[in-house]
C-alpha cells in the first residue's frame, strides 16, 4: 500500500547582494534532485539599503551583541555588512563565541572580537549599538534581563531586543538611563516589510503590520 501523496514543496535560499553570478542554485538543485527532494533554491537580491530600521545606521559603528546563537548570527553579519566598524561577541560558550567571531573576520570586512561572559558584564562606554540576542526576556523568562551592568549603558547608545515584546525588562533598564530603543517587534516588522516588497513590489504598509503584530502577541 503506497503512502499518501506529499505535494508540499520546501523553500530555502540565500538573501545578498549581488547574487545574479551567484551558482549555488545549481549546486543545491542538483543535490534535492539527486535525492528526489522537493525543495526548491531561491536566489533573492537585497540591497544594503533595504536591510535596516530608519532608527539604525550600523555604517561605521561599534556594536556589542549578547549571544552567539542563531539570531546574533543573522544580525551579526547583516550588521557587517551593512557596514558596521567593529563587533563585539559576548557570550557565555567560548567555543560559539569564538565560531562567530571567526565568521564574522573571514566573510566579512568588519573587525570581531569575542569576550567571555562570566558574572555581569560591564558595557564598554564606545559602543553605539547594544544588542540582545539571548532569548532572556522571553517566555519562561519574561521577567528576566541580560546579567549586565545597567549603569554602564549611556543615552548615546542605541538598545535593541530581539524578544518580540515592545518593552522588554531589558530595554526598560536601558530606557531608564536615556538609551533610544528597538524592541523585537519593530525587528520582526521591518524583517517582514523586506519580503512584502519583494514579493508584491510595492512599499509594505508597515503601521498596518506593526499594529497586527501587536494584537497576535495581545499588545494594545
Amino acid at each position: 500500500m503506497s503512502s499518501n501523496p506529499n505535494y508540499k514543496a520546501e523553500l530555502v535560499g540565500v538573501f545578498g547582494h549581488p547574487v545574479a553570478e551567484n551558482p549555488t542554485v545549481v549546486m543545491q538543485e542538483a543535490g534535492f534532485q539527486a535525492l528526489q527532494l522537493n525543495w526548491r533554491y531561491l536566489t533573492i537580491e537585497v540591497l544594503p539599503q533595504d536591510l535596516q530600521d530608519a532608527k539604525v545606521d550600523p555604517k561605521g559603528k561599534k556594536v556589542l551583541v549578547l549571544g552567539a546563537g542563531g539570531a546574533a548570527r543573522s544580525i551579526t553579519v547583516e550588521l557587517a555588512l551593512a557596514g558596521a566598524q567593529k563587533i563585539t561577541i559576548v557570550n557565555r560558550s567560548a567555543e560559539r563565541g569564538k565560531v562567530l567571531t571567526e565568521l564574522i573576520n573571514t566573510k566579512t570586512p568588519a573587525k570581531a572580537s569575542f569576550i567571555a561572559w562570566n558574572g555581569t558584564y560591564s558595557i564598554p562606554e564606545d559602543t553605539d549599538i547594544l544588542v540582545n540576542a539571548t532569548s532572556i526576556g522571553l517566555a519562561p523568562l519574561s521577567c528576566e534581563k541580560p546579567d549586565v551592568d545597567y549603569g554602564s549603558i549611556l543615552p548615546g547608545m542605541l538598545v535593541c531586543d530581539v524578544i518580540p515584546a515592545p518593552m522588554t525588562p531589558f530595554l526598560k533598564e536601558a530606557q531608564k538611563r536615556g538609551a533610544k530603543t528597538l524592541d523585537g517587534l519593530g525587528m520582526l516588522v521591518y524583517q517582514g516589510a523586506i519580503g512584502f516588497k519583494l514579493w508584491t513590489g510595492l512599499e509594505a504598509p508597515v503601521e498596518a503590520m506593526y499594529r497586527a503584530l501587536s494584537k497576535a502577541f495581545n499588545i494594545e
